[in-house]
């Protein structure tokens, strides 16, 4: 797997897998709501920014996130949706609970969570 480190405009890993490329953007958990939001948001573009350089682009987050995951999907349903069906089975969030447990979702399996 390479790094790349935090902070910077590139992905932060990437990986092959069964032939397929994997991005990977990842982001904390920041205690302020605002901050929180920003950091997914800016993450989201940053994800679909490497779809034209990887088969799949992973967001991944700690599992706190799945907390606040609905309202956010439900206040942008329809744009959710669209970028699922855009980028089919090329979108995924990955949940992590810190240690060594992940939730692999692709973008769209979501809608029903």
């Amino acid at each position: 797997m390479g790094r790349t480190g935090g902070g910077g405009t590139g992905r932060d890993a990437s990986a092959i897998k069964g032939g397929k490329t994997y991005a990977f953007e990842c982001i904390g958990y920041a205690a302020k709501v605002p901050e929180r939001s920003r950091d997914f948001y800016t993450a989201v573009w940053q994800v679909l920014g490497r779809l034209d350089s990887y088969n799949i682009s992973v967001l991944c987050l700690p599992v706190r996130y799945k907390l606040g995951m609905k309202r956010r999907i439900d206040n942008r349903l329809s744009g959710w949706e669209a970028l699922g069906n855009a980028f089919e089975g090329r979108l995924h969030i990955w949940f992590w609970d810190g240690d060594d447990k992940w939730e692999e979702k692709e973008w769209n399996q979501l809608l029903s969570s």
